[in-house]
């Protein structure tokens, strides 16, 4: 039966397969290397600096010792190695050099030829620094036998940034014994601090065997537990290191067409669109560790298109930042309010947003901005040699205004986002050699001549928080542990806006049988308070652990940050085992039972949940989880701002399964399974992504997507005529599909051409309409009155009463939204740091209120009109 459930489950993140990737090198280095206990390397000067031509061939290379002895973390975890590895290191000049040899059959190595930071699976060899040595912070450098390079950036000891880049050089040689890898990683691409006492630095190799999906490393890395970088090795006696010279500009300047149809009698439409853009970035090393980034003009240029969606949820969707200004040392910046990173005080993708103004629809031609144009942003972070972490940001965006034509032929301008500044502050200070911490967070927005924005945005912001973390207990003192922060914030505006923002989807103040909230539409400012609490035991066989989560009702974030509720206390237990240790059938298994549920702070119930979470993965490297939950009746806010609707309980199944990931074909499918104990309300999606790479240098990925939903109790609206509200739910058919193909092809570990393309189908059709007259009464029909609206120029309306009136309206909620989304990115790093792109992106659109038909909707698609962009773009990263 554990096997059935394991093929069957969803897959838990592996290692296998992954790029483990850590911090930066150091200077020259003598190895020190025993089999037990802390690793250490003794740092040394040499000169002259080795030639980077990948072969250590160089004399430097015969006198420094090697770092042996590495250790397999996965698949059998404390074992060695399967084969040899030697890891030497060099200071000299401005630089760390590093040369690593990989002992192996040369006929024997995987690698594959891919783009930059890709993470296929190959052979790898990694250098990872923590130069802060803070036990939290890591750069992290990583070379394939072809010469393809990933860096990224560890923070809070096991988070990742795969954003992060640095400009560095490496080479890498074949020969008889295996593949060896010599990289040249400038000083000034770290942060350190120097102190008055010995320096010393954490640093670690990996070494990843692609065809055994092996990873070992220098420094044994207990899996299994919430801990990378505080398991690293020492660099000491560095005292030779002197401060990096750290100043870097990069500009850059695009240019773009866009091709479209349109309305010739539009005065804004333009069938060939022209744009062009500048700015630049740049840094500046300052003194204790602390470095100071400009931006003037951020480029906003995209060579990655977005997932299409149709979002039903009323709660707002993160997306990925990838403006260098803010992707730097932004780890430091990350203060999230709920365990995922998508609640967060600080969302940087609020500075330079779209507008947030709708334009009137009496308009009858309207040209709007896409996004805020971002004046300038500066921005001051890092460490000190006293383990304080320091970051400032301010930035400074300007006004956008909407051009308007409206039916009389007359032009006027519409404010749809007021200038503003925003700012914030992060402190936090290392303590007990990073395994404690106490910290501060401040962010700030002001808001200046809003006009007729003033009704609907705020024009001042504050939130803060403090927060602390404490790890004991155990060998290494880090078994246990405890962290948390607590939260306050204040908005200031008009009574309108302050109104707009008690009604919003994150507070409700307007539910009718809420007493312990005040709906005030005189109030101009709302403060409120928040709070997480985390006790957990994250090392052995034997898990468990409890979070608690509060948010006062006029908790408010959102304009610096992103949250998605108030009113609410969440609390969440755990209990578990794992197991890290392969047997004859299993590399590694864990069986988990947890709880979590919610609250208002009327005491209301709107959730609770039971799992069993079981992940396992096979010795053959297939693996696989699956979740078994029950969800219990509760009342919920299904009637957004209406009063709690009681909704009964329902089971629910998600997981997925995975194969090896050393093969040329790979699949990776999830699933999941919801079915309400309440009619007719059931959802099912399944979506494998199968990859192949049917040679070294192209992978193409397929990955479609079904999922059909049915709901009796979707919000449709609130449609009542009168003064009283009344609210209408209807039972929702959805179909969703879409087909996700990537092709990457690499002409060099330099050059390469990636295209991607999307076609995505949503339709759902509404039937069953009612009225809630009872919503909590025991029985389900007692809930409802059933309603058959009159459907006339897309609109309902109902006489109920039959007196003539009309009683309920509301426009048809029926959609069908057929989206086409494709580009295709030609990218080219002709030198370190320095790239030009040429990007294509095609996209098509249409919506309808007709019933979802696949063929009848993908044809209509690709008849529709197409929006085509060309962009070329090019940076040029210089250092003086």
């Amino acid at each position: 039966m554990f096997l059935f459930l394991l093929l069957l489950g969803v897959p838990h993140r592996q290692l296998t397969g992954e790029l483990r990737l850590a911090a930066v090198t150091q200077p020259t280095v003598v190895a020190e290397s025993s089999s037990v206990g802390l690793r250490v390397l003794r740092g040394k000067r040499d000169t002259p600096a080795p030639v980077i031509d990948g072969r250590l061939d160089d004399p430097v290379w015969a006198t420094a010792p090697a770092a042996t002895d590495f250790t397999q973390n996965y698949p059998q975890a404390g074992v060695p190695a399967s084969r040899r590895t030697e890891a030497r290191v060099v200071f000299a000049g401005d630089a760390i050099y590093v040369g690593i040899r990989a002992f192996d059959s040369p006929d024997s190595i995987v690698a594959p030829l891919m783009r930059r930071d890709g993470m296929l699976n190959s052979d790898w060899v990694d250098v990872l620094i923590d130069s802060f040595h803070d036990h939290r912070s890591a750069f992290h450098f990583a070379v394939n036998p072809v010469g393809v390079k990933v860096d990224m950036y560890h923070y809070d000891d096991i988070q990742t940034d795969m954003s992060w880049d640095a400009v560095w050089d490496v080479a890498v040689a074949r020969d008889s014994l295996g593949w060896t890898a010599e990289f040249r990683i400038p000083l000034s691409q770290l942060r350190y601090s120097l102190s008055s006492g010995s320096q010393t630095w954490g640093i670690n190799f990996y070494r990843n065997i692609g065809r055994r999906q092996e990873w070992s490393s220098w420094a044994p890395v207990v899996r299994g537990q919430s801990r990378e970088v505080s398991q690293f090795g020492e660099l000491t006696s560095i005292d030779f290191l002197t401060a990096a010279r750290r100043r870097e500009i990069t500009p850059y300047v695009s240019s773009s067409v866009t091709r479209a149809a349109g309305n010739p009698a539009d005065p804004f439409f333009h069938s060939s669109a022209f744009s062009n853009s500048a700015g630049f970035d740049a840094k500046v090393g300052l003194r204790a560790g602390l470095t100071l980034d400009l931006t003037v003009h951020p480029d906003f240029g995209q060579v990655e298109a977005d997932p299409s969606e149709v979002n039903l949820s009323g709660f707002e969707t993160t997306q990925q930042e990838r403006r260098p200004f803010f992707v730097e040392n932004s780890g430091l910046f990350a203060l999230s309010i709920y365990e995922s990173p998508d609640e967060t005080l600080f969302y940087p993708r609020r500075i330079g947003r779209a507008p947030q103004i709708s334009v009137d629809s009496d308009g009858r031609f309207v040209q709007e901005p896409q996004q805020t144009t971002i004046l300038g942003a500066a921005k001051i972070s890092g460490k000190t040699s006293s383990g304080l972490s320091i970051g400032i940001l301010d930035a400074v965006t300007q006004a956008e205004y909407a051009d308007v034509v409206d039916n009389t032929n007359a032009r006027s301008r519409t404010i749809v986002e007021p200038s503003a500044n925003y700012g914030v502050l992060r402190l936090q200070q290392d303590l007990r050699a990073g395994r404690s911490a106490l910290g501060a967070m401040l962010t700030t927005t002001n808001r200046f001549d809003l006009g007729s924005a003033a009704s609907e945005l705020h024009d001042a912001a504050y939130a803060g928080g403090l927060d602390f973390r404490h790890r004991f207990g155990g060998s290494s003192g880090t078994d246990y542990e405890i962290f948390g922060a607590f939260f306050g914030s204040a908005v200031h505006g008009t009574a309108a806006a302050i109104a707009e923002t008690e009604r919003s989807s994150a507070h409700y103040f307007q539910r009718p049988d809420a007493d312990h909230i005040d709906y005030d539409t005189t109030r101009t400012e709302l403060t409120g308070l928040g709070a997480r609490l985390q006790f957990d035991r994250a090392a052995g066989r034997l898990r468990y652990g409890n979070a608690f989560y509060t948010r006062t009702p006029g908790f408010e974030v959102n304009d610096l940050g992103i949250q998605k509720v108030a009113d609410w206390s969440e609390d969440f237990v755990w209990v578990g085992t794992v197991q890290t240790q392969p047997n004859s059938v299993l590399n590694n298994w864990n069986l988990y039972g947890n709880t979590w549920s919610w609250w208002t702070y009327g005491g209301e119930h709107l959730f609770t949940q039971f799992n069993i979470d079981l992940q396992g993965e096979l010795r053959n490297f297939w693996g696989s989880s699956l979740r078994l939950g029950r969800r219990l009746s509760a009342h919920t806010l299904r009637l957004r701002g209406g009063p709690l609707l009681n909704e009964e309980g329902a089971w629910v199944a998600n997981g997925s399964v995975y194969s090896p990931q050393q093969k040329n074909l790979r699949l990776n499918a999830a699933y999941s399974f919801f079915r309400s104990d309440d009619p007719n309300t059931s959802s099912i999606s399944f979506s494998p992504t199968v990859a192949w790479q049917p040679w070294t240098s192209a992978t193409i990925s397929l990955a479609p997507m079904w999922a059909h939903d049915r709901s009796d109790l979707f919000y449709v609206a609130q449609a009542g005529t009168a003064t009283a509200p009344r609210y209408v739910l209807g039972a929702l058919d959805r179909i969703t599909t879409s087909l996700t193909t990537r092709l990457d092809l690499a002409f060099s570990p330099t050059l390469t051409l990636q295209l991607y393309g999307q076609p995505f189908l949503s339709g759902g059709t509404y039937a069953g309409f009612k009225e809630v007259v009872a919503p909590r009464a025991r029985n389900y029909a007692d809930r409802f009155q059933p309603i058959t609206p009159k459907l006339k120029d897309n609109v309902y309306s109902s006489d109920l009463n039959g007196d003539g009136v009309v009683d309920i309206q509301f426009d048809n909620p029926a959609f069908n939204v057929r989206e086409f989304r494709s580009n295709t990115v030609l990218r080219w790093e002709y030198r370190p740091g320095s790239t030009f792109f040429v990007v294509w992106s095609q996209g098509r659109h249409s919506d309808g209120a007709d019933a979802f038909r696949l063929s009848r909707d993908a044809t209509d698609l690709f008849r529709t009109a197409p929006e085509n962009v060309l962009l070329l773009k090019m940076t040029r990263w210089m250092s003086f």
